[in-house]
């Protein structure tokens, strides 16, 4: 919860159509701030199994943070009195804005959740859409909305969080100019000759003029 200027800051959707946010699209000042959201991480690995022996668990990845969150608009006057809000017409911009595909980029919107010390860099992965009072005329003046965010983070900004320089870590690294197999091998195994390796196990017939833009699998290390 965040006070700014004596008034209690309301969470803000912002949604950008380019992967810097630079772009704005549109934003939403949600009615009332959400009471509470769920924080997911996981973990993924990989299964070995031995003969005679347990299982061994490789750590492969960690996945993209995920958050979710509800959202109530209302038009019934029991939340503002005085809201002009039009419940149809906020869940209409709210699918527009952070769910649905955006015909210029041909994909959602990016997302930037703004809540005092929450800046939430992500896109929307799933909405769950929940109408539950209606007017005489049946039409709805209360939703809820129930909405799961996955984070959005670069590479770089992956390799740096998670320190990712381990051999017994599985890597993803890409030919480009001046870098080659004997590079990678070098880099991640501490050893150039590890280049051999490399090649075999991504299936090429030599380590040498490999295509640029050609993503090359580094494993880990046997033990």
């Amino acid at each position: 919860m965040s006070i700014k200027n004596g008034k209690l800051e309301k969470m803000t959707i912002i949604a950008y159509k380019d992967e810097s946010f630079s772009s704005k699209v549109g934003r939403i000042k949600v009615q009332i701030n959400p009471s509470n959201y769920h924080l997911t991480k996981k973990h993924n690995y990989t299964e070995t199994p031995v003969i005679g022996g347990t299982q061994v668990y490789r750590f492969g990845n960690e996945e993209a943070e995920k958050q979710s969150f509800e959202f109530i608009f209302d038009e019934s006057g029991v939340v503002d009195k005085n809201s002009k809000i039009v419940v149809k017409k906020q869940v209409k911009n709210f699918i527009k804005l952070v769910y649905q595909v955006n015909g210029d980029i041909h994909t959602p919107n990016n997302i930037l959740l703004s809540w005092g010390t929450l800046q939430f860099r992500c896109f929307c992965e799933a909405i769950d859409i929940e109408y539950t009072h209606f007017n005489r005329n049946g039409i709805p003046i209360r939703a809820k909305i129930k909405a799961d965010f996955k984070q959005k983070i670069t590479h770089k900004e992956y390799q740096k969080k998670v320190q990712k320089n381990s051999p017994d870590m599985t890597h993803h690294k890409v030919i480009t100019a001046g870098v080659t197999l004997t590079s990678i091998a070098n880099e991640i195994y501490k050893d150039p000759s590890y280049c051999i390796e490399l090649a075999k196990f991504n299936k090429l017939d030599s380590f040498r003029n490999i295509t640029q833009g050609k993503e090359i699998i580094a494993p880990p290390l046997k033990q």
